[in-house]
Parts: C-alpha cells; sequence; structure tokens
C-alpha cells in the first residue's frame, strides 16, 4: 500500500512538471490547444489543449488544484487509474465542447479537474458500512451548482484571469467525463475483485 501511494505521488510530481515544461513552450501551443475548426483533422487537441494554459497565473493555479486533489485522494489513485482518467475526462470534455458549439478555441486543465474531483468525491461518496457519506454528497452538489452559475455568467473559478463565458461548456464536459471514468473505474473494481474471487476458488 506505502509503495501504491509513493508511486503515485512520483507520479504526480512527473505530471505537474509536464504541465510546467509545456508552460515554457509557448511556440507549441498554437499546435496543441483546441481548435474546432481542424479538431478531425489534428484529433490529438482532444487530450493536448488540457495540458496547455493561458498564461503562467492559470498553470499555477490549475497545478496547485491537480495537487490538492491528487494529495486528499491519494488512496484512491495509482499511475494507471489517474492517466486512464484525465484521457478519458479530456477526451469527453473537448468532445462535449464540440458539440455544444463552443468556444471555438481553448486551453487549460480545469475541465479535467472538475472531473478528476468529481470521481474522487463519487469513490468517496459510499462508506464501508453501506451508507452515503453526507460530506461527500454536499461537496458534489457544491461542485455541480459551481457550474450552473457559471452558466449565467458567474464565475468562481480563477479569479485571477478573465471569465470566459463559456467556461461553464468545459466544465460541464469535465463533469461528464469525470461521471463516465468513475464508472469506468467501478467497473474495473469489480472485474478485479471477480477475477481474485475465481483465483481462489
Amino acid at each position: 500500500m506505502l509503495r501504491k501511494l509513493t508511486d503515485f505521488r512520483i507520479t504526480l510530481v512527473a505530471f505537474a512538471l509536464l504541465l510546467i515544461c509545456l508552460q515554457t513552450l509557448p511556440h507549441w501551443h498554437l499546435v496543441l490547444e483546441y481548435r474546432a475548426d481542424v479538431l478531425w483533422q489534428e484529433p490529438w487537441r482532444f487530450l493536448t489543449a488540457h495540458l496547455i494554459h493561458l498564461n503562467w497565473a492559470h498553470a499555477l493555479l490549475n497545478i496547485a488544484a491537480l495537487l490538492i486533489i491528487g494529495l486528499v485522494f491519494k488512496h484512491q489513485f495509482q499511475a494507471r487509474t489517474f492517466f486512464n482518467a484525465v484521457i478519458t475526462i479530456a477526451v469527453v470534455s473537448s468532445l462535449v465542447v464540440w458539440l455544444i458549439g463552443a468556444p471555438e478555441r481553448f486551453v487549460g486543465f480545469s475541465a479535467v479537474l472538475h472531473g478528476l474531483l468529481l470521481m474522487a468525491l463519487l469513490n468517496d461518496l459510499q462508506r464501508p458500512s453501506g451508507k452515503p457519506d453526507v460530506l461527500m454528497g454536499v461537496v458534489i452538489a457544491v461542485v455541480v451548482l459551481k457550474v450552473v452559475l457559471e452558466s449565467f455568467g458567474i464565475s468562481l473559478s480563477d479569479p485571477l484571469l478573465p471569465f470566459d463565458p463559456y467556461l461553464w461548456a468545459m466544465h460541464t464536459g469535465g463533469l461528464i467525463g469525470g461521471l463516465l471514468a468513475w464508472r469506468l473505474h467501478q467497473r474495473s473494481l469489480k472485474q478485479l475483485a471477480l477475477r481474485e474471487q475465481q483465483a481462489e476458488e
């Protein structure tokens, strides 16, 4: 267990360093950002748009949030589950933005952060006793309410950055991606438990 936690912390720090490195390469940003007009011709943008940021303030805020979520919920993640979740949430949130039709361009990790947070909260929602954790339920409701408020033009995110009227679209995509990542994670846990049970028999 201790080794798994240590491995995930290394993964988390390495991923944060990757985001920092990409921020030092602004000439790559035009090739990596989400652009609706070339998205299907350059499909890597589904994922890479989330790895770059508008500026250093944007990048550092998101990296700090990533480290906080990762450390608070470190008991839930291994390197594989973390990367599976990040890829799922990034691709789904970009697809949701494309389906909504706006914004036409975006960058930033905040959609993935919303998805990771929702996934982690849903994992912790059910206690071992079988009763739902009321506090986790309240936090989930607050996260969803935050995104609803953003759809009405009220932003509670990134106070150092200009408000994007389509922030809600990106964050809604992140929540949908987080829900899907949670379902896939739960299914893989059930399959693992079933294999272990069959091995014991």
